[in-house]
């Protein structure tokens, strides 16, 4: 008996009951609600995934740029207490000592190279590193320093306030009202004083530079003197066995070997 006439002999045994509403559709039996709810949690969960899915590239993208930038800080933070040198040639106004602080980081890399290709010094390496750094932190400190001495003395006549001191002192022991020979005799201390302190300035700019040049010819002569000592004791050991007469002898008879191997004519 199909749902239909279920539902007209449903009808005819009780007149109370309406026919319409039976029609919407067939009686849905516990197995299809199963099947109904299992697949409804399954959309819900595809669309869950997906949602994950479009969501993680962003937010590992945020993670992963969080967890830099707290990287970067910390490592600044850190390079900031051990006094790493921060210092670029670019930022020394000097050219004289923006040229010699160049030279200086790049004898600091030679230095750095002849202490890996020399073995012999692996146990004072780190002391040399160290002490070099060092050397070349105060260097790179000093010589910006003296960006606005540079950007004064690069400015006006060097030997203008000892003319004019000397030009206001004759002006003064000539004039006869003795208000303006004061007058004069004072801007002529104050040429001086300006004179002075432009001596001062060149004489800290000099000592900069004596300073530089200093660390960079012992840099210099560091590495020299480690490549030196690490040839030396190469040359020492590839003579301990043998000497290079007989080394060459040895390389003579093996040539000999081959050549009568290759050719029996040259053994007879």
């Amino acid at each position: 008996m199909t749902w239909l006439a279920a539902c007209t002999t449903r009808q005819s045994m009780e007149p109370g009951v309406e026919l319409a509403p039976y029609f919407v559709g067939p009686p849905a039996r516990g197995g299809e609600l199963r099947g109904r709810a299992i697949v409804g949690t399954g959309l819900a969960s595809l669309l869950a995934i997906a949602v994950f899915i479009a969501i993680l590239p962003l937010s590992s993208l945020l993670c992963v740029a969080g967890m830099g930038a707290t990287c970067m800080g910390i490592a600044a933070v850190a390079s900031r207490r051990k006094g790493a040198p921060t210092i670029i040639p670019e930022d020394i106004a000097d050219p004289v000592l923006r040229v010699t602080y160049r030279e200086l980081l790049s004898a600091r890399l030679g230095l750095e190279r002849a202490l890996l290709d020399a073995p012999g010094f692996a146990q004072s390496a780190r002391s040399l590193r160290d002490r070099s750094d060092a050397a070349v932190r105060l260097c790179g400190r000093l010589a910006p320093a003296m960006n606005r001495a540079h950007a004064y003395l690069a400015t006006g006549d060097a030997s203008r306030p000892g003319h004019d001191a000397a030009e206001l002192r004759t002006k003064a022991a000539s004039t006869a009202d003795p208000p303006s020979a004061h007058d004069l005799r004072a801007a002529a201390a104050a040429c001086e004083r300006e004179l002075a302190t432009r001596r001062a300035l060149e004489g800290a700019r000099d000592r900069t530079q004596a300073r530089l040049d200093f660390v960079l010819a012992s840099l210099r002569a560091f590495t020299a003197r480690i490549t030196n000592q690490q040839t030396l004791e190469d040359e020492r050991l590839a003579l301990a066995s043998e000497s290079v007469s007989e080394h060459v002898e040895g390389l003579d008879r093996e040539l000999a070997a081959i050549e009568s191997t290759l050719d029996p004519d040259l053994a007879a």
